[in-house]
């Protein structure tokens, strides 16, 4: 029997030859897809939107939770989803759309209104998008006097007074129906682009009137990824921290495979599912994911190749239809690039690879002495980026916006859909390649031939085309080689992380049972015949198993909270034991010199001094890992902090913080130098350490103030705020007026506590200088104490005596006495009432029979600190009364 032209060819020894038969494509004649759409989640029911979403369920609850907060808030947190083109910014858009829709209570609450692409690009003005969201406002309650009403609106598009009326309209309608206009809009990017230059600050500054005084309005917002840095990061911006942003990732392969696993189930197809299964599904997986990077959009249109639905053909209508629309985005963010900025651009869109500086200068006949500059300031606006980065000429730089390439390639004529043919050419063998560009060729030949028949062969021919070639059968073979060895190597680790468990579950449980015999050589020798008697005696497999082990012993400890002293000595006793027989055999891996820091920061709460040894001997290593040297410095300067050795400890946070050359998320170090600024806090009350933990504060601000990622913007302001308060006296008052000028505009949660500290600490500096207007600052800040969490009032406390000494016992009392009407917890009365106590006994004659009674209120061990802070006052204010 004749073999049909798409199956499989039996044998072979490459790593795919085992395989059983994928679902092979189909060149049908009239492709239409009944598959998911490629390009518009808005052609997809809602509930299949729903069903279909992967990966971004977290972010999903996080936003309708705070929908659901909102709801009973005065004010507005805007939201920003940034993620490259095809990663579901529309996507969880639709779903967001659905969900309010559907839920009761979301629903009583918020309209939700979803603006296109297109709508976008329609508007020039912060009024026209008004207009835009009235349109969709009328469209979504069928509302004709609504409608009305919008186009009797008289004005110019960037006119004041046309932007007020329609936001009076639009506030007005949406109070008649009690809701709140949830307006989900794509492209924030092209949308502050399209503002005028000359006008652009001033319509910015009227969008971020709504954003911050209207809370009619609600929204969230896309972006991608590389745009929108400058009016988002800089504080002179009028949306400066105005938007939560949040990143959406490449989907991980657990995830690939889920998403896959529900295009299947929503648009069945006998087989769809069988290719993920048997004991080549895993290899299968790992493929799709490395030959679609976890872009949920190129996992679709993998999906639709492989399950044998409509063939290619489809595939090709969808891309071109996604490249169409893309086209007014594009043409728009290209307009606005001075003409020798575009022409680099353009010629990154048009090379088959990246390419250097020097490559860029050639093609584009720019010369290369002003390139440096017009690529930096391209890299700095988002349209490029350098992936490779030795400095110089030798970088290598890429267009930031992927799909702009295979968009300019098409509007230059290249019929060639590059997505589609490379993952063609490197999923398919070249047979079942031939089978189809014969069956395409066949349906070519016939009357009924379309254009996208046509494009659709040129397809399997270019990838019919690369299979074939001596290249391209390498790569594929590099492709299917590189995967099923990393599945047999993460099988491999998996073996690996479950003995490790078991054998650490096993020390740990032996260690506490002889924990009272552990330092005598009995408990020892237990233990090593544990050991011993594990696959970890087998030297050639050992440096892989004992870093495992190790690990696993700590996320035990970590995990369930192990920090009693004994519990402590057994971990220490494990890990002496498992160090000295093996630990002078491996050689200083970052892996292992990490485990070792763990240990010693764990070790640390019961033996200081033993956990200093151990950091000693992974810094000695350093030369071989200078990598981690910020990181173990760090470790040591919070260890001899924990000793009150205060000098060593900046000493070592110095040298670590000098070190270190730029933040990066996945840099460890990073997150211990926000721990180091918690820890330089405390050097402020050692009078002799000020100026080095000043000295140091500037510096981690100074290297931090450019990093725009969060936790480390929130810190760099709090560390401002600190230092502003540090100058002292009247120096403090000109930089905490300077610091509310940078930072009381940002509408944040992270950052409303600082900023209301800072303004009690500039009431209090003020004191000085006008006592009755501080007065009335604190009396403010006081009367709104319902609204603040613990933390901010317990600056209050620590500020008590400064105020007791600044505007008296009588103020203070009131103060008090205001604070103790507002519901507050339990400790934060207790405060209240020995301060109160204070006040009283300052207001009294110091010998007289009511400073008695008061004296005879005070409990034992509340007397010493109100005794204490009365001494101090009653000092202070006869000092002031002298000078005076």
């Amino acid at each position: 029997m004749a073999r049909h032209p798409l199956s499989r060819a039996p044998g072979g020894t490459k790593p795919d030859a085992r395989l059983a038969p994928v679902p092979p494509l189909l060149a049908g004649e009239h492709p239409v897809n009944t598959g998911p759409s490629l390009y518009n989640p808005r052609d997809t029911k809602p509930e299949q939107l729903d069903a279909l979403l992967t990966g971004r369920t977290v972010l999903l609850d996080e936003i309708l939770d705070n929908l659901r907060e909102q709801a009973q808030g005065a004010t507005r947190q805007h939201w920003l989803l940034r993620g490259q083109r095809g990663m579901g910014k529309t996507h969880l858009a639709g779903v967001i759309h659905y969900r309010v829709k559907q839920d009761a209570s979301l629903g009583r609450t918020y309209l939700p209104l979803w603006l296109g692409e297109a709508d976008t690009y329609e508007v020039y003005s912060s009024a026209t998008l008004l207009k835009t969201i009235g349109d969709r406002f009328a469209e979504e309650t069928t509302d004709l006097v609504l409608r009305e009403r919008l186009n009797a609106v008289e004005g110019v598009g960037d006119d004041e007074g046309y932007f007020h009326e329609m936001v009076e309209l639009l506030s007005t309608e949406a109070d008649q129906r009690e809701r709140v206009l949830l307006v989900l809009m794509e492209n924030l990017d092209a949308l502050l682009g399209s503002f005028g230059p000359k006008e652009r600050k001033e319509q910015t500054r009227q969008l971020r009137s709504v954003l911050l005084h209207n809370p009619r309005f609600l929204f969230i917002s896309t972006t991608p990824t590389y745009y929108l840095d400058n009016p988002l990061d800089d504080p002179k911006e009028p949306l400066y921290a105005h938007l939560k942003e949040r990143d959406l990732d490449h989907l991980t392969e657990p995830e690939t495979k889920q998403l896959l696993l529900k295009l299947a189930q929503v648009y069945p197809r006998e087989g769809a599912e069988d290719f993920l299964d048997g004991k080549d599904g895993r290899l299968r997986l790992r493929v799709i994911h490395r030959l679609t990077g976890g872009l949920p959009r190129s996992l679709v249109m993998a999906f639709t190749a492989i399950r044998e639905a409509t063939g290619i053909g489809s595939l090709v209508q969808e891309l071109r239809a996604l490249l169409d629309a893309q086209t007014a985005y594009f043409e728009a963010r290209l307009s606005q690039l001075p003409a020798r900025e575009r022409a680099i651009v353009t010629t990154l869109a048009l090379a088959p690879t990246n390419l250097t500086m020097k490559e860029i200068a050639t093609r584009s006949h720019l010369p290369e002495r002003t390139l440096s500059t017009l690529v930096s300031r391209l890299e700095k606006e988002g349209h490029v980026r350098a992936v490779s980065k030795t400095g110089g000429k030798g970088s290598v730089y890429e267009l930031s916006e992927g799909l702009f390439r295979l968009w300019y390639q098409y509007r230059k004529g290249r019929s060639v859909l590059e997505p589609l043919v490379e993952f063609l050419a490197y999923w398919y063998r070249v047979d079942e390649l031939e089978g189809v560009v014969a069956a395409l060729r066949q349906g070519t030949q016939a009357n009924s031939s379309t254009h996208a028949a046509e494009l659709a062969l040129l397809q399997a021919e270019e990838a019919l085309r690369r299979a074939s070639s001596e290249e391209g059968q390498q790569e594929r073979e590099r492709i299917w080689t590189e995967c099923q060895l990393a599945v047999q190597s993460e099988q491999a680790e998996i073996f690996v992380e479950q003995w490790a468990r078991r054998l650490a579950a096993q020390l740990i449980k032996e260690s506490l049972l002889l924990k009272e015999t552990l330092q005598t050589g009995h408990g020892r020798e237990s233990i090593l015949k544990t050991i011993r008697d594990s696959p970890l005696s087998q030297e050639e497999i050992r440096p892989i198993l004992l870093p495992q082990l190790l690990k696993a012993i700590l996320d035990i400890f970590i995990t369930k909270a192990l920090r009693e002293p004994k519990e402590l000595e057994a971990l220490s006793t494990i890990f002496s034991v498992i160090l000295n027989q093996y630990g002078g055999e491996t050689n200083p891996t970052p892996q292992m010199a990490a485990i070792r820091l763990a240990f010693s920061m764990l070790l640390a709460n019961i033996n200081p001094q033993r956990a200093l040894d151990e950091i000693d001997l992974v810094l000695a290593s350093v030369p071989k890992l200078q990598s981690l040297k910020p990181l173990i410095l760090m470790a040591r300067g919070q260890v001899l902090h924990s000793q009150h050795r205060t000098n060593e400890a900046i000493l070592n946070l110095d040298e670590a913080i000098t070190l270190i050359q730029a933040p990066s998320k996945q840099n460890p170090t990073e997150i211990l130098v926000l721990h180091s600024m918690k820890t330089l806090t405390g050097l402020y009350d050692q009078q002799n350490q000020q100026d080095l933990a000043k000295r140091i504060r500037e510096q981690l601000v100074a290297r931090f103030d450019t990093w725009h990622q969060e936790p480390f913007r929130v810190s760099v302001a709090m560390n401002k705020a600190i230092l502003a308060f540090g100058y002292g006296g009247v120096q403090a008052i000109p930089a905490l007026k300077n610091w509310l000028d940078r930072y009381s505009s940002v509408d944040d949660p992270r950052y409303r506590g600082i900023q209301d500290g800072v303004r009690l600490l500039l009431a209090l500096m003020s004191a000085a200088q006008d006592l009755s207007t501080a007065q009335e600052g604190i009396t403010a800040w006081v009367e709104s104490a319902a609204t603040k969490r613990p933390i901010q009032l317990d600056l209050f406390f620590r500020l008590a005596t400064s105020l007791f000494i600044s505007f008296g016992p009588k103020p203070m009392k009131e103060w008090l006495s205001s604070l103790s009407s507002a519901q507050l917890p339990e400790e934060t009365r207790l405060l209240i009432s020995w301060h109160m106590m204070a006040a009283d006994l300052l207001l009294a004659d110091e010998d007289g029979p009511l400073a008695q009674q008061v004296q005879a209120r005070l409990p034992p061990e509340l007397r010493p600190n109100v005794e204490d802070l009365v001494r101090q006052v009653r000092k202070a204010r006869a000092g002031l009364t002298q000078k005076a």
